[in-house]
Order: C-alpha cells, then sequence, then structure tokens
C-alpha cells in the first residue's frame, strides 16, 4: 500500500515522510456490507473510486459499496462528495464521442455490460436529496499517461473535444481540487486532457 512506490501510473515514484505517515489511515472494509459510518467520524468530503469499467475484473462492488456509502454521508451530515466513475453514463451516452476509442469502450459495455454496476453507483448518489455531489467521469486513464498538472471538463457534449487518454494523477488531483474547492454541484463532467496538445503514443522518457 503506501510502501509501494509504483502505483500504475506514469509518474515519479510515490514516497511519504514519516510526517506525512503519520497523517495517513488505511482501513480495510468490505463496502458492500460493513457500516461506514463510523469510519467517516469528523470527515469533511469524500472523495470515492469503488468499481471498475474493465470487461474482465469481477470486482463490482460500486453500485452496493456506494449505497452504503452514501447512507453513512447522510448519518454523519457529509454533503461533498467526488465520485469517480465513467464516461458513458447516465447523459453521457455514447461514451468519448469525438474520438475512435468511444466504439470500443461502447461495445465493451454493450457486450459485457461492465457499465451496470458503475450505473448503479451514480444512481445511487443521484438519489440522494442532501449530498452536494460531483461524477467525475474521466476517459481513458492510461498506466503509461505522465502527469501534467491539469485537466480540461468537456463544456458541451458532441461539440467540445478531450484528449482520449488521460493521467491517473491528475484525474485525482481534480477531484482532490473538487473536494477542497467545490466548483461543479450535483451533476457529472466528462475531464481529459488538452485536445489540441494529446499525442496518444507518447514519446517515452529517461529515469
Amino acid at each position: 500500500m503506501l510502501e509501494d512506490t509504483n502505483w500504475k501510473c506514469g509518474c515519479d515514484p510515490h514516497e511519504f515522510t514519516e510526517a506525512e505517515l503519520k497523517r495517513l489511515d488505511i482501513m480495510a472494509v468490505d463496502v458492500t456490507k460493513d457500516d461506514l459510518q463510523p469510519h467517516l467520524d469528523n470527515v469533511g468530503g469524500v472523495i470515492s473510486a469503488l468499481g471498475n469499467r474493465q470487461p474482465f475484473f469481477g470486482d463490482r462492488v460500486a453500485a452496493k459499496g456506494t449505497q452504503n456509502l452514501v447512507k453513512a454521508m447522510e448519518a454523519n451530515k457529509i454533503q461533498r462528495l467526488v465520485a469517480v466513475t465513467s464516461v458513458g453514463l447516465s447523459e453521457d451516452w455514447p461514451p468519448v464521442e469525438f474520438h475512435w476509442v468511444g466504439n470500443i469502450i461502447k461495445w465493451i459495455f454493450i457486450l459485457t455490460g461492465s457499465n451496470r454496476d458503475l450505473q448503479g453507483a451514480e444512481n445511487a448518489i443521484q438519489a440522494s436529496t442532501s449530498l452536494d455531489y460531483l461524477l467525475v467521469r474521466p476517459v481513458g486513464l492510461g498506466e503509461d499517461r505522465r502527469p501534467n498538472g491539469e485537466w480540461f471538463v468537456q463544456k458541451q457534449k458532441g461539440e467540445d473535444n478531450l484528449g482520449p487518454d488521460f493521467s491517473k494523477t491528475d484525474c485525482a488531483s481534480f477531484a482532490v481540487s473538487e473536494v477542497m474547492d467545490p466548483t461543479y454541484s450535483r451533476r457529472g463532467v466528462v475531464v481529459g486532457s488538452n485536445w489540441e496538445t494529446f499525442v496518444m503514443d507518447e514519446p517515452k522518457t529517461e529515469l
């Protein structure tokens, strides 16, 4: 976990000082069964990335886990939730309509149903009347995509293009910024990299 330096992202190794490690807690929970309320005591906001859209990974915990998370947040009167879900959900169908990778994602969803669990998570969040939520729908999150310290939000579906591969670190930074200083409320946004400067096969850099 925190001792690992390679988090399968195209970024520098993650290393923590002793002082930083003392500020962090890792708690193992079964989000589909456990009561999450005790873990949210004195919490100001939550970032959730439950579930995945991969066709061959079976940890479909997004829907049930998010139902439990929403229940715990409401009980603790926590309002701000930033949830990383997926392109192609709710009003964002079809996914990534501005690039050919969208057709691949679309057919993966249709043939495998790997979007159903994440759609259940979005449904659980949108059903809450008290949460001030943001649904973050990232384009492809490539393990080799290097962070640029920037992100771009699609303003109008069908008109605005995004780079179809996006750094995991930049996606995480966007999520953190939206918890700390919210700019979007009770809606979903598609987020990705700069279309104008995007290169699919990014040149390798020397370590």
